[in-house]
């Protein structure tokens, strides 16, 4: 599963260790691979999803994309980001 923090994007393994996404685009399930071609080559996340699903049989449904450019993104990791340095600020008064 991926995990979107204000310090960045994870992807949790079935451990639950957390892995920091470095790349500027990232895709995960069964067609990831394939997806993660296509956008290599310049394909953006929808299109590379159903270029993933013409080629592996388990990758279908509706497409869903994410980006942490979206400005409400943006804004909802701010507010995440506030609500954390409040919450260590009170650690550490007790």
């Amino acid at each position: 599963c991926l995990i979107l923090t204000p310090d960045g994007l994870y992807e949790a393994d079935i451990y639950c260790r957390l892995a920091k996404v470095e790349d500027p685009y990232y895709a995960i399930g069964s067609g990831s691979m394939a997806a993660m071609a296509a956008m290599r080559c310049g394909k953006n996340a929808k299109e590379a999803v159903r270029i993933a699903a013409s080629i592996d049989p388990y990758t279908g449904g509706k497409v869903q994309s994410m980006s942490l450019e979206n400005p409400r993104t943006k804004r909802l990791l701010s507010e995440m980001s506030k609500s954390r340095d409040r919450t260590s600020k009170n650690r550490r008064r007790s």
